[in-house]
């Protein structure tokens, strides 16, 4: 039966073409994953009241379509994550956000030093580093790949992964992991290529979350 180890509940973002495919490629048998889309906003965070207003009106009936089909629910974007998490929260409690377990894998390692590797343009690059600052790490290096639209993101291959990460290697000796940032950036066929070519742990938002959602599922 489909399903009958549990239901995914993944929220994406309307430019996102990589964590769906992670989601289903990391999925068990007897796994499946419902995803529904958000629309994207220009900027990181909803600032005005209008624009906070809207962000909690459309994560609202995300989650309200979610919740029908779904025995836990992943909120696959950034945006609202860092300054309105209460709002996310307060619509769905149990909600998993991909960054903060990023972040909380990167903890579990004891993983102080990290190398940061985005796919953004340096901006939205320095939000990320700020983010994992804020969480008490320590940024030995980082490096961006100034992409914007999300399919571009997407349509990043390992050996370009690899060619920045190469770039930076005399950097990363001196980290405890590197840490590669988006979910729209896929990972799932490549980070054990990545982490042996690299010598340290690698850690990933969609990887990161769908760990987390196998552990709420019971099934690892």
């Amino acid at each position: 039966m489909a399903g009958e180890k549990g239901r995914i509940g993944l929220i994406v973002p309307a430019n996102n073409a990589a964590i769906e495919y992670d989601f289903w490629n990391m999925a068990p048998k007897g796994v499946t994953i419902h995803s529904t889309r958000m629309p994207s906003i220009k900027g990181d965070e909803p600032i005005s009241d209008t624009e906070i207003a809207n962000f909690k009106k459309d994560l609202s009936n995300a989650v309200k379509l979610l919740s029908q089909v779904s025995n836990v629910i992943v909120y696959g974007r950034t945006y609202g994550s860092r300054t309105h998490p209460e709002i996310i929260k307060s619509v769905y409690d149990n909600i998993i956000i991909p960054e903060y377990e990023a972040a909380k894998s990167l903890h579990k390692l004891n993983a102080k030093n990290i190398f940061v590797l985005t796919p953004y343009n340096k901006w939205r690059t320095k939000g990320t580093l700020s983010f994992f600052k804020s969480d008490g790490f320590n940024i030995v290096g980082y490096d961006f790949m100034n992409k914007i639209r999300g399919i571009d993101i997407a349509n990043i291959d390992t050996d370009t992964i690899i060619k920045f990460l190469n770039r930076n290697l005399g950097i990363i000796k001196n980290s405890d992991a590197v840490y590669l940032a988006s979910t729209a950036l896929s990972t799932s066929d490549s980070i054990n290529e990545i982490a042996k070519y690299v010598k340290i742990p690698v850690i990933t938002e969609n990887i990161s979350a769908i760990n987390e959602t196998l552990k709420k599922l019971k099934l690892i």
